[in-house]
């Protein structure tokens, strides 16, 4: 299976080649029976090499203990054990309560048709190690789950322990019956390269999920890729439900969820040496995509969070369905809070084309750094608060580029202190910023556009409810602002008119009337630089617009300045006064 890493393109680009469909945003429970499903071929091991071991089966020891009845060997002690050649059979763990346990897979094939071929019911840390230079496969011949039967494991890997996988080898794991990899407890994965495929989660860690390092592509036909489950506090402290992600090249490959945190989702590259590739297709964008196994009603994330999303550094990339990125607000946990519904990006590099909003927080969004990409069908950003002190957006939305909008029962802010926003809105009642309660801004760079060639839209680069007000930075408009920010005494502005073009009466400033046949594109596709002294912005315009408007704390009086298309001066004025009108 090979992958394509979603990279950034320009809008018109990303836009052709992404549906129009939308899946509803409803739940998807991990725990529910799969009876309408028991038809569908689940990815198999077919085009796996043979372990390059294969042999009669072997499994030895120097300090633990273990006994075998029929194909079943029991370890009964902790640890380590050595796994080679072939078992039609199971490895049972049954040790104790502080036991330890490592299996070394090497060159290793477990298969079995009535249980987990991997299970621990008993031990304090089971570890799973693929030893270097060895391809092992653990895989499954179960039907597919109909009912609840507590006596069997849920994945092919299954435990009620701590679980780690790790090693610098290969394994597989093949799933038919539910999960592929499986714990009660945390689950942890580092070095290794791992393919795990399952019909319900890749992988399940109902207390919490940490990805370290290695190479890891996760398959799920009607589950998440990776998901926990419990939101209360252990007996050293530790918060669970959350999903981490420190390092590895991880792919995600499912018709629902990639991503589902019953708390928490962070990534964070603490280690240079180990950088993070997160790449994750989902609902009709995935490989498993047919009309037949893909249920409507089932949302098809990106990642979702049931508290808090924050990116600290990476590179994530997610072609998605439904929202992209999504933090929620409100739910109870089991540690007595509820959730907060923020999402936080410190860093990184974040690509997104989704059929739904690209990054939605039911709180707050806070950038502070990394570079995005954003390609939606609907909202590019949405939140209740939207706070913005740097990073780079480039941001296209079908919808509104950015809306602040009520999710929760607080007015909805928006201030922006850093940064470059860069936004772009289709044809069609849409805005390039939206506010339904206030904005501000104090500082950055923000060049937004209203619609192109819609008749009778009142669509503009800045649309707000509440007090508007741009005290710092340098706001670029095309197609004007509907909102008249008030504005310091260091703020300047220049603007553009058209005589002949119809604007309509009582309206604020900006709004022009594009059924008017004189109404015709002043500034047409192309590459712009805005400059002159204290002031040098380049970007691209992908569409063609009428109105130009700049409100900036770096215009300086008697300056002159000029915006170029493709190295051609178009506008050139000199900033005499506070408000300027250009020819």
């Amino acid at each position: 299976m090979s992958y394509k890493k979603l990279i950034p393109l320009s809008v018109i680009a990303i836009f052709a080649v992404i549906g129009c469909q939308k899946v509803p945003n409803t739940s998807n429970s991990s725990t529910s029976v799969h009876s309408n499903y028991t038809s569908i071929s689940i990815p198999d091991a077919s085009s796996i090499p043979d372990p390059v071991n294969e042999s009669d089966f072997v499994m030895t020891t120097k300090d633990g203990n273990f006994s075998k009845e029929g194909s079943i060997y029991t370890i009964t002690r902790g640890g380590s054990y050595t796994l080679k050649g072939t078992l039609n059979g199971q490895i049972l763990i049954s040790a104790g309560d502080n036991d330890k346990v490592e299996l070394s897979l090497e060159g290793a094939t477990i298969e079995y048709d009535s249980d987990s071929p991997i299970k621990a019911t008993r031990a304090d840390k089971v570890f799973i190690k693929a030893k270097a230079e060895t391809e092992n496969l653990v895989k499954e011949t179960r039907p597919i789950k109909q009912v609840e039967d507590k006596t069997v494991g849920e994945g092919v890997i299954s435990a009620s322990a701590d679980l780690e996988i790790k090693g610098s080898g290969a394994l597989v794991v093949v799933a038919t019956f539910n999960n592929g990899i499986h714990t009660s407890k945390d689950l942890e994965v580092q070095n290794l390269t791992l393919n795990v495929s399952a019909p319900n989660n890749a992988l399940k860690g109902n207390d919490s999920i940490t990805i370290h390092s290695g190479n890891i592509t996760l398959h799920s036909l009607y589950g998440e890729g990776m998901k926990t489950k419990n939101t209360d506090v252990s007996n050293k402290g530790n918060q669970r439900g959350n999903i981490t992600i420190n390092g590895g090249s991880i792919h995600v490959d499912t018709l629902y969820t990639g991503l589902s945190a019953a708390h928490n989702i962070v990534i964070d590259q603490l280690d240079n040496t180990l950088p993070i590739n997160l790449n994750i297709k989902t609902g009709k964008k995935s490989t498993h995509y047919t009309p037949l196994v893909f249920d409507e009603t089932i949302s098809a994330n990106g990642m979702v969070a049931e508290n808090i999303v924050n990116i600290k550094g990476g590179n994530t990339a997610i072609i998605s369905d439904d929202v992209a990125i999504s933090a929620k607000y409100g739910d109870e946990f089991d540690n007595g809070r509820t959730g907060l519904g923020n999402v936080t990006i410190e860093g990184g590099i974040i690509s997104i084309s989704s059929d739904n909003d690209a990054l939605r927080a039911d709180n707050t969004l806070t950038v502070t750094g990394g570079s995005m990409s954003i390609i939606s069908l609907t909202e590019g950003v949405e939140a209740n608060h939207i706070r913005i002190s740097g990073g780079t957006m480039h941001i296209f939305g079908t919808d509104d580029g950015i809306n602040v909008s009520r999710k929760i029962n607080e007015d909805p802010t928006m201030i922006v202190s850093g940064g470059f926003i860069n936004v772009t809105v289709a044809a069609g009642d849409t805005d390039g910023i939206d506010s339904n309660g206030s904005f501000s801004q104090t500082g950055g760079v923000i060049v937004s556009r209203g619609s192109y060639g819609t008749p009778n839209a009142i669509s503009t680069a800045l649309e707000v409810e509440g007090t508007c007000s741009i005290t710092g930075g340098t706001f670029i408009a095309f197609n004007g602002i509907e909102s008249t920010p008030t504005t310091s005494g260091s703020i300047f502005k220049a603007f553009t008119s058209n005589p002949s073009a119809r604007f309509r009466p009582g309206e604020n400033y900006g709004i022009l009337d594009v059924t008017s046949e004189a109404a015709t594109n002043r500034f047409v596709p192309g590459n712009y630089t805005l400059a002159g002294q204290g002031l040098s912005v380049t970007f691209t315009n992908e569409y063609g617009y009428e109105e130009f408007v700049i409100y900036s704390a770096a215009l300086v009086n008697s300056s002159a300045y000029s915006l170029k298309l493709n190295n051609t001066d178009i506008l050139n004025w000199t900033q005499n006064g506070v408000n300027v009108a250009i020819n």
